[in-house]
């Protein structure tokens, strides 16, 4: 635990009114200007050990949320406990160091259960972001100086790369790809089965005119295709040979806009890349919770000189399409997929 000492601008004020009732009271003999300064004096000494004792009895706890975002702010919680007689007001709370999170303040601390502040902070970069303690501080009960106290308080959540929603590196909505078979969707999209028709909307080129309920409509009418709902698809990421830097950093935002795309349209993807002893793995993956499963493995990704010794892969030589994501023209390849048909997607670094 470590305390700090700030003094305020009323801090130098007081300190000139000290020093004017000190010397005047000793130039005229005044018993009053001395009482004066003796009350100033007063406050000084008693305002560090009250504000001390208040930011004694104060304890904190962090709730972060499971994942971040690199780069977007994010809210966050502390929650704040006292003990202790001493009122507990004009507490502050804040990180320990320049981690870029912000800090929460309160009027007043509740002396029964606990008080929640609401705070905000930003991950600078993709990886683990580690806190390592927290600060109080108050400038009770007069103002006059800020008193902090520095405690341990250990804790960490995952920062993953930023993604949005891109185009596909292949024709199809939905993750499919050519010669693929999938299922109805049961919704218009891309695809090839009739779903509806619909009314030519203004500056589109008429694609799939639907000649009888043109005329009946009396207007061009286009046919809807029915979105077919992409197979499985194995997307591997290759960090072979890669060095770290802000082009190995773009690789990991454009998997994760990849993938964010295709499991919002509800394909199925197997995500595959090498870790430093085995392999990430995530089958079948789809919806949000395989999102979630593909940013926690993002966030913690690095660059690999070989590929890991491992026999638990042979599951998948059962997909025949994959998608190599890579910033070289000549993806380095698995024993696994050189066998299998495989298109490759280059972000534009």
């Amino acid at each position: 635990m470590r305390i700090r000492v700030t003094f305020t601008r009323e801090t130098y004020i007081l300190l000139l009114l000290t020093l004017c009732a000190f010397a005047a009271g000793i130039n005229v003999n005044s018993n009053l200007l001395l009482l004066v300064f003796t009350s100033f004096l007063s406050l000084f000494l008693v305002s560090p050990f009250l504000a001390l004792f208040s930011l004694q009895g104060v304890t904190a706890r962090r709730d972060l949320p499971k994942r971040c975002i690199e780069g977007k702010e994010f809210s966050y919680a502390y929650e704040l406990r006292c003990v202790g007689w001493l009122p507990k007001t004009l507490i502050r709370v804040e990180e320990v160091g320049d981690t870029g999170f912000s800090g929460a303040s309160a009027l007043r601390l509740e002396r029964v259960g606990a008080t929640r502040l609401q705070a905000a902070g930003i991950a600078e970069r993709r990886g683990v972001v580690r806190l390592e303690g927290i600060r109080f501080s108050t400038t009770f009960p007069f103002g006059l100086m800020k008193i902090s106290i520095s405690r341990s308080l250990p804790d960490s959540l995952l920062a993953a790369p930023r993604y949005a929603k891109i185009s596909m590196p292949w024709g199809g909505s939905s993750g499919l790809q050519a010669g693929w078979t999938g299922a109805p969707a049961g919704r218009t999209g891309r695809g090839e089965e009739f779903y509806g028709v619909r009314e030519l909307l203004p500056g589109e080129t008429p694609h799939r005119i639907h000649w009888k309920w043109t005329a009946k409509r009396r207007q061009i009418m286009v046919i809807k295709e029915e979105e077919v709902r992409g197979g499985p698809l194995g997307l591997y990421l290759d960090l072979l040979g890669k060095a770290p830097g802000e082009a190995f950093e773009d690789l990991m935002r454009y998997a994760a806009s990849l993938c964010y795309s295709l499991l919002c349209e509800g394909a199925v993807i197997t995500v595959l890349w090498a870790e430093k002893e085995r392999w990430f793995l995530g089958e079948q993956l789809r919806g949000l919770e395989g999102l979630n499963q593909v940013l926690d493995g993002l966030a913690l990704a690095s660059p690999k000189k070989s590929f890991p010794v491992s026999s638990s892969l042979s599951l998948l030589h059962s997909i025949p399409n994959w998608l190599v994501l890579s910033s070289d023209e000549t993806p380095s390849l698995p024993f696994f997929l050189e066998t299998s048909e495989v298109d490759s997607a280059r972000p534009e670094l």
